[in-house]
């Protein structure tokens, strides 16, 4: 699964219907601070159409996508980057804090839109991404950020980032494929997907997963499946988790917390 997909919870049934991307303006490209949020649009509104709206507002933006979920309930991801140091110019202690006051800011012109999550990245995480991926460090060594994130967009229309790392030295995403060439791997990438040429790959039956059992005389459980928690609803997560840890401290933990701790081993159920 590409990683943007990993990062954030979709609704099963959710679907890209597009993606931009922007050239943010940084500093030093060794100091900056990576910001996805992930946000709830209006019941009716276009992605395509707010999404151009709200990176107009966001002097950071470097792109995004946007999609729908099952219901057709609108929903986007906005990338932004910014020098490290941009926050200690107005006095903030949080490194993001500029990309988040920009995306407040912009938000408040669109009333119906909610930040449901966000996720932060230095550039030096950005480079573990493509290591895990299989990509050799030094081949992206030198890639602006932007382009490492563009990458990330990319591996999202379900080409693999080492593909999109050897597309960048030849300037093609698919040279064994008769296409309309961009001469760009990433408006290469962009374009075949836009052209429905670019479809997930088959992924073959696994067996049923079930729930852990409640064990006897053992003093923790085995943690959940992610693939598994990541198909429930917030409010399931909740009552699962409030077995262990009680509701109270259970109410104050976000999806993203529930879900990495309950996917660990952890405390047996209350009686």
């Amino acid at each position: 699964m590409a990683h943007l997909f990993d990062t954030f919870w979709f609704e099963p049934g959710s679907r890209m219907t597009g993606m931009f991307t922007a050239r943010a303006a940084t500093a030093a490209e060794a100091d900056v601070v990576v910001l996805a949020t992930q946000v709830q649009l209006g019941r009716d509104q276009d992605g395509s159409v707010e999404c151009d709206f709200l990176q107009s507002l966001l002097p950071f933006s470097c792109g995004g996508f946007h999609g729908v979920g099952p219901d057709r309930d609108p929903w986007a991801v906005l990338l932004q980057i910014a020098p490290a140091t941009a926050a200690s110019l107005v006095g903030a202690d949080d490194p993001a804090w500029p990309m988040v006051d920009a995306m407040d800011r912009a938000l408040r012109f669109n009333p119906e839109a909610q930040v449901q999550d966000e996720a932060r990245w230095t550039r030096s995480d950005l480079l573990d991404i493509y290591e895990q991926a299989g990509v050799e460090p030094a081949a992206v060594a030198e890639w602006p950020t932007a382009d490492l994130l563009h990458g990330l967009l990319a591996e999202c229309c379900y080409v693999p980032l080492e593909q999109v790392v050897a597309g960048r030295l030849t300037q093609c995403a698919f040279p064994d494929l008769d296409h309309e060439c961009e001469h760009d791997v990433f408006r290469d990438v962009f374009a075949m997907w836009t052209t429905g040429q670019l479809t997930p790959p088959e992924e073959p039956p696994t067996a049923p997963v079930f729930p852990p059992t409640r064990p006897r005389g053992n003093t923790v459980n085995a943690g959940w499946p992610k693939s598994k928690l990541r198909e429930m609803t917030t409010s399931q997560l909740r009552k699962i988790g409030s077995l262990t840890w009680g509701k109270r401290k259970v109410d104050r933990m976000k999806r993203k917390e529930l879900i990495r701790r309950l996917s660990k081993p952890h405390p047996r159920w209350r009686d």
